[in-house]
């Protein structure tokens, strides 16, 4: 059984994009977000309207959206739709605003615009990966103009409220295709298919309202009837404060435990900023945690991927920093090899090494994808390699040097070593080729370096007792329950000690 190691990445990444922004933007904007998030609408709208009296022109159309829905949460039809359709005529993209703008026309039983606004939403954007076939026949480009290669948007395949949008370029020029993300959240789908019933069943036929019902209840809507307040709001990425704020509120969360409150907090910090890479990044982790303490469940895993492959593609776009780079294909390596997609996790791996060849974790990882694939003799190379470099790292790091004018207190957390995790794979290996010597070796080195992991004990056990060593193989099972193994197991092996025992002459 081969772990593969993750590098531990911590949330307080977002904090360097924050600190080099800059922006300056209304506090009376900021304060609005605020109450918007919260659901304060009365002191959002209030905040609103005191910011455009002291803001320019382009601020104030970032914000009629957001006002708009404020309005249409307190139920000012009129004033939200003015609102709603000034921050259309600015964002003709944003099909955010189209589907405010249908809902303000259900709740005034206008369903003949509902219908338009809501079909303009079916009739752009894909809820599924079906726009890849589009986009293999003609050139696409993200929204900044650069030329988008299939192999960035296949990330994006489990991605939706994707919107491709054509764009001629003069009389002569070939139309491209434009990339948008996050045009129409997923987080809309349910609510999308149960406005799409509730205007069906005023227009008709009968036999669509139940498949509109069916679907929304197939995305996760429950409630009987719609409600604004159940509509997911998407702000724009204008108040990066605000997302500092709900990031280091998402910290406090994960250090008393809370991993569910805080991915709440981060997915509303995503709502800010949609295009980070390092909240997508953050939430692809806290997946990923939330699927190895359920046995890496199926639908967590898929949530980490999402997130990944979105950090991933916004990297491309926002020319994140290279540093950052190898935690986030390890991340996709560790979800892709517990998906037991070998393959690409093999690719994702090899990335890292591309980016640095002495790179121990990486080696180690991609040693595990090879034993999975079935390449033993690959897997070995992988894992010695990985031993070899961290061996080399380890003689240049210079100890640190203690002060003569105090002493300094410090707590420390053994981690655990490549070279441990790759000396007890090799182990393995070798057990399994029964070369039992070379195996009882691997396994002492392991422990050796890192001596508090039962599960290594059991293993030279298993070695000791293939070659007759019954006081050793005692003797190493005092220590694995010593460790809080597991007594089944020791008392299987011990079982097979006796009985080979009492068959020996």
């Amino acid at each position: 059984m081969h772990s593969i190691y993750l590098k531990p990445i911590h949330l307080l990444l977002l904090i360097t994009l924050i600190q080099s922004l800059g922006f300056t933007e209304s506090p009376y904007f900021y304060k609005a977000d605020v109450a918007l998030l919260s659901r304060n609408y009365d002191k959002a709208i209030a905040n609103y309207l005191k910011g455009i009296n002291y803001s320019e022109f382009r601020e104030v159309s970032l914000i009629c959206d957001d006002l708009g829905y404020a309005f249409l949460q307190r139920g000012k039809i009129d004033k939200a739709q003015g609102y709603l359709k000034r921050a259309l005529a600015s964002y003709p993209d944003n099909y955010n605003i189209k589907f405010y703008l249908a809902v303000s026309y259900i709740m005034k039983e206008e369903m003949e615009s509902a219908m338009s606004e809501l079909k303009d939403i079916e009739d752009n954007i894909y809820f599924d990966d079906s726009w890849t076939e589009i986009a293999r026949k003609s050139q696409l480009y993200n929204k900044y103009g650069d030329r988008v290669l299939e192999g960035q948007w296949n990330r994006l395949r489990k991605e939706k409220g994707v919107l491709l949008h054509k764009k001629n370029h003069g009389k002569r020029g070939a139309s491209r295709l434009i990339l948008y993300i996050d045009a129409f959240d997923e987080r809309n789908e349910g609510i999308f298919y149960f406005a799409q019933g509730v205007v069906n069943n005023k227009l008709g036929p009968p036999k669509l309202v139940e498949q509109k019902f069916a679907k929304a209840k197939k995305k996760g809507y429950r409630d009987r009837e719609l409600m604004p307040s159940k509509i997911h709001h998407k702000l724009k990425d204008h108040n990066i404060f605000l997302a500092w704020t709900l990031h280091e509120e998402s910290l406090k969360e994960l250090e008393r435990g809370m991993l569910d409150k805080s991915i709440e907090i981060l997915e509303d910090a995503l709502v800010v900023n949609e295009s980070s890479f390092f909240i997508n990044h953050n939430l692809a982790l806290l997946h990923f945690d939330m699927a190895k303490f359920q046995e890496f469940e199926t639908q967590k895993l898929e949530k980490a991927e999402i997130y990944c492959s979105r950090a991933l593609w916004f990297k491309e776009l926002h020319k994140t920093d290279k540093r950052y780079l190898p935690g986030c294909y390890d991340l996709m390596g560790n979800i892709y090899f517990h998906q037991k997609r070998y393959e690409q996790a093999q690719k994702e791996f090899m990335k890292i090494i591309k980016l640095d060849t002495r790179n121990p974790g990486a080696h180690y990882n991609l040693g595990c994808v090879y034993y999975k694939m079935k390449y033993p003799n690959n897997a070995e190379l992988e894992w010695k390699t990985a031993i070899n470099l961290e061996k080399k790292a380890a003689k240049k790091m210079k100890p640190e040097e203690s002060t003569e004018d105090g002493l300094i207190y410090s707590v420390t957390v053994r981690k655990k070593p490549i070279s441990f995790l790759a000396q007890k794979s090799l182990g393995d290996l070798y057990l399994e080729r029964n070369q039992v010597e070379k195996a009882i070796t691997q396994f002492e080195n392991a422990i050796g370096l890192y001596p508090n992991e039962a599960e290594t004990y059991l293993a030279l056990a298993k070695a000791y007792f293939e070659i007759n060593e019954p006081e050793k193989v005692n003797s190493t099972l005092e220590k694995y329950l010593y460790l809080g193994g597991d007594k089944e197991k020791a008392k299987e092996l011990e079982n097979l000690l006796k009985n080979h025992d009492s068959v020996t002459p």
